[in-house]
């Protein structure tokens, strides 16, 4: 079923889940080289909701990702768990997924 839009909102303004745009990610690298990250595993099914709303659903990757799929299947401390979601280490708001492209397109 799912959680609705405007739930989903207010828990996404709550989570500040980013969407980095490939120029942010090399000026984040670049420039913070001593940033540390750590693997990001969402703690519920609405934090899942709203994370895929908001990125999943709006990346030219949607369509044949694997990545939530393989996030379900391996424990966070697994070498196969998916190493593109992640979060600043100290920052638990900034979780992110590393292969997102926005595709243009809004979701919902």
């Amino acid at each position: 079923m799912g959680i609705s839009k405007e739930k989903c909102e207010q828990i996404y303004g709550i989570m500040g889940v980013k969407q980095s745009t490939k120029e942010e990610k090399v000026q984040q690298t670049e420039n913070e080289p001593e940033k540390r990250v750590k693997k990001w595993r969402p703690s519920n099914g609405s934090e899942y909701d709203c994370f895929t709303f908001h990125l999943c659903n709006k990346c030219v990757k949607v369509e044949k990702c694997e990545i939530p799929f393989m996030a379900f299947c391996f424990d966070i401390e697994d070498p196969k768990y998916p190493k593109q979601w992640i979060y600043d280490e100290g920052d638990f708001t900034s979780a992110r997924c590393t292969a997102y492209e926005e595709s243009g397109e809004s979701a919902g």
